[in-house]
């Protein structure tokens, strides 16, 4: 059973990587975080989780989640997770982010498409483009992962 943690768990891309996680046969959810739901039931927020799932919304504690999961999913928005994965990183957790903070591994390219330095450039290095089709072997050997967008994933496999 692999213990899977989501941070930003009540955005869109967030709710729906829960709700994906929540029916997946092999998956324990060990904790989500939401800062602005801090304490609510996600079913109670979004109704079609409810007999699914039911867990409580709890703020992010970086050493406590690098601890108890074997992956963090970070569902959100794009900038917020450059600051988080670092921590997250140095506390020995398996990242998967569903931003584009990581999708880039060269310091310069990111900053041209987003116009702003990365929050820890040497983390860039480590990221690997998590696209299983063209990057399946060094996928299994980083800690994390930038997940694609759907725009250059449909053209790079079309």
């Amino acid at each position: 059973m692999i213990k899977a943690s989501v941070i930003g768990a009540t955005g869109y891309a967030g709710v729906e990587l829960v709700r994906l996680l929540a029916g997946h046969p092999d998956v324990e959810i060990a904790y989500l975080s939401s800062q602005s739901h801090e304490g609510e039931e996600i079913s109670d927020l979004y109704p079609s989780l409810k007999g699914t799932l039911e867990k409580k919304l709890a703020a992010l504690d970086v050493e406590t989640y690098a601890k108890e999961s074997d992956v963090i999913f970070t569902s959100l928005p794009h900038g917020a997770s450059g600051t988080v994965i670092p921590a997250l990183y140095d506390a020995g957790a398996s990242i998967i982010d569903l931003s584009g903070d990581f999708r880039y591994d060269d310091v310069q390219v990111y900053e041209k498409w987003y116009g702003t330095t990365p929050a820890r450039p040497d983390l860039l290095k480590v990221s690997v483009y998590g696209l299983p089709e063209l990057f399946r072997e060094q996928i299994r050997q980083t800690d994390v992962v930038g997940n694609p967008g759907c725009y250059p994933t449909s053209v790079a496999l079309g």
